[in-house]
């Protein structure tokens, strides 16, 4: 095969493969619209965390305004800290000071920005890994291209870092960007070992700093491979300079220094952070007591076994009967040999959902074993490493998510790499049935993988974003599998969701609501569909002066009231307050006309995650919470009661009557199908 046929079929294999991963990654992405500002919620909470800490920086310091991050905050003194690495920020600084801040919304932009990053130095790694096993120049056989598209395709599409561009906001931004930069740290410290130059090594030593200045712990696990990378120059290539030698150490040392000096001048220690210091500690009680059981740390090796069980378990998958069929498990990981987990969600494994990347992992490492021999063996076994310590973070930490998967994907991508390689080598020898055969089952293995990552980030999407999202993913369940989803319905008359199981829907009252039962520990039921409540304010009489309560929306913390407050001169007006009679809002005045009635509706809004109230005449009154978070921490929709007084016509002589407004068209129909 001549030089340019190689190249050529390279060529197609890479882009077999990319195009495959990509689709499903801009899918995911994308969310099936073209908003490129579109953050995890309406309400954008933790979608700006890195334009804040960036606007910090345009003002020349380190902390962010008090307030600013929520529970995320660490209160230092007088002062606020984000715990997140400071990269992410600096990528917004020019965007921020060229259009005049403050931003908000750049999350979107910046994991593409990453994702394409991702997808340049994966192909990059993966033909550098081929080349240092194969040897530059030898041909690319038909099956050979085959098995790297799959992997790349199974790289791109079909690992947790797609799972992480499904939600724009700060807890995933984070990843998707260390997931990127630490692949791309990978390729140069193999690049720079293999051609020691300037010019690879200050490549190495950039991403090595980005990937430090994302995720410490990440960072620190890339620094110990350089550092071993040095050692084999000095073993392997005696021939390359001390200086340069020196200067890979330097690659090690330095990202390393600077992410000591900036976490010491936030926190005052080199590595960790003061999680007594976080406002999340504060308010939730389960924090408090996972430092108070681990001696005031939520790392250790005590969480090896909880976690383990939750990132490797094969069994770490569910199947169902209604769509999308693929999700993550029904219960959060569960704590074992008496660790006290601090937060624990419903989480998939690495086995389980990227089964041909740790299938290929397990190969590369029988594989390098069998040519431990070559000094090349030895580079590409200090970059599989690597990335397996990357995950060591995770790995002896008390809090277990799926997202904390992403940390396994660098080890897999270099993992699998090497055993693709290896696979394609094996292939080689045995009869075409057999190639065919095992080519194939691979492929399944990566449409499975494919799917199953566009679904379960479909699903969170859904329970996160809320709104027309939520509705969107019932709404095709009840289109898709109408059986299964009527079979897992309930009933109820309470006026809170309880019970239930995971993806049980629940239909209060008269299809008052519809919940849906999302298996988190904190946040079970989410509102999918409310039936609006509308009023009609009729006078009756002289219109006097005084106030009526109408209804209450209750929530776990608080309650608000609404009231009409009549002036005696014909007027009238809503307010809002709350159960300590501080007013929220008010509305506006508007004019009772003879033989004319005022209309009052009291919407639930999901996606805003607020109820508005108004009337016609006289428009928007205010909103109030349409969800609430208790003492604990565990969050329930509200609910309204009407007020028994708004049958008394004494107070202020005007007449109020329920209108009888029609069910939710979603909730009517799941609920005729039952």
């Amino acid at each position: 095969m001549s030089t340019a046929d190689t190249a050529r079929r390279r060529l197609w294999a890479s882009a077999t493969g990319v195009a495959s991963g990509v689709l499903v990654h801009l899918l995911v992405l994308s969310d099936l619209s073209f908003d490129l500002f579109r953050t995890a919620t309406t309400q954008g909470f933790a979608s700006n965390f890195f334009d804040i800490q960036a606007n910090a920086f345009l003002d020349g310091r380190i902390s962010v305004p008090a307030g600013s991050l929520g529970i995320e905050g660490f209160v230092m003194g007088d002062r606020t800290y984000m715990y997140f690495p400071p990269f992410p920020a600096l990528l917004r600084l020019p965007v921020l000071w060229a259009t005049g801040r403050p931003g908000g919304n750049l999350t979107l932009l910046s994991m593409a920005l990453a994702s394409i990053v991702f997808v340049v130095m994966v192909v990059k790694l993966f033909w550098l890994v081929r080349d240092v096993l194969r040897g530059h120049g030898t041909p690319v056989g038909r099956g050979e291209a085959w098995l790297v598209g799959l992997y790349l395709a199974a790289v791109i599409g079909g690992t947790t870092f797609t799972f992480d561009v499904s939600l724009p906001w700060v807890y995933h931004e984070v990843y998707v960007w260390a997931v990127a930069l630490a692949v791309g740290t990978l390729y140069w410290l193999v690049r720079a070992c293999l051609e020691t130059t300037p010019r690879n090594l200050t490549w190495l030593g950039a991403f090595a700093l980005a990937t430090i200045m994302t995720r410490s712990t990440g960072g620190i696990a890339l620094c110990i491979a350089i550092a071993l990378a040095v050692l084999w120059l000095r073993r392997c290539r005696p021939d390359v300079p001390v200086v340069l030698r020196r200067w890979m150490l330097a690659c090690a040392a330095t990202p390393l220094g600077v992410s000591i000096v900036y976490n010491m001048a936030k926190f005052g220690t080199p590595v960790l952070f003061p999680l007594q210091n976080q406002v999340w500690t504060e308010v939730n009680e389960q924090r408090r007591i996972a430092l108070a059981a681990n001696g005031g740390k939520l790392s250790g090796p005590q969480f090896f076994t909880s976690d383990a069980d939750a990132y490797l378990n094969p069994a770490g998958i569910r199947f169902v009967d209604q769509f999308p069929w693929v999700t993550l498990p029904a219960e959060p990981a569960r704590s074992l040999n008496g660790a006290v987990l601090d937060q624990t969600y419903r989480t998939g494994s690495i086995t389980a959902f990227m089964p041909l990347l740790c299938l290929l992992s397990i190969l590369a490492m029988v594989f390098l074993w069998r040519r431990r021999a070559a000094s090349e063996t030895w580079l590409l076994a200090i970059a599989v490493l690597g990335g397996v310590l990357v995950t060591s973070g995770v790995m002896s930490y008390g809090y277990i998510a799926n997202r904390y998967t992403s940390e396994f994907v660098p080890a897999l991508v270099i993992g699998g790499a090497v055993g693709t390689v290896a696979l394609s080598r094996v292939l080689a020898r045995i009869p075409p049935i057999g190639r065919v055969a095992v080519t194939g089952g691979c492929a399944v293995l990566v449409v499975f993988s494919l799917y199953a990552q566009w679904a379960v980030s479909f699903a969170m999407v859904a329970t996160v974003s809320r709104g027309d999202d939520l509705y969107r993913y019932v709404s095709l369940q009840h289109r898709l599998t109408p059986a299964a989803q009527a079979a897992r319905v309930l009933t109820t008359q309470s006026v809170v969701p309880s019970g239930g199981r995971t993806d049980d829907l629940m239909i209060r009252g008269n299809c008052d609501e519809l919940y849906l039962h999302t298996g988190d520990v904190y946040d079970p039921w989410v509102t999918v569909e409310q039936r609006d409540l509308v009023l009609d304010l009729r006078p009756t009489e002289i219109v006097r002066r005084g106030s009526i309560e109408l209804f209450t929306i209750h929530s776990p913390r608080d309650d608000h009231r609404v009231s009409l407050e009549t002036d005696g001169r014909g007027q009238a007006r809503l307010v809002l307050s709350d159960s300590e009679d501080e007013l929220s809002s008010r509305g506006y005045w508007f004019t009772f006309i003879d033989g004319t009635r005022v209309t009052l509706g009291a919407r639930t809004l999901t996606e805003l995650g607020v109820v508005t109230v108004q009337s016609t005449p006289g428009g928007f009154a205010g909103a109030v919470p349409a969800y609430g978070w208790s003492q604990d921490w565990q969050g329930s929709p509200s609910w309204t009661e009407l007020s028994p007084a708004i049958g008394d016509t004494t107070r202020t002589g005007v007449d109020v009557t329920r209108r009888d407004t029609p069910a939710p068209a979603l909730c009517a129909s799941i609920r005729a199908a039952m």
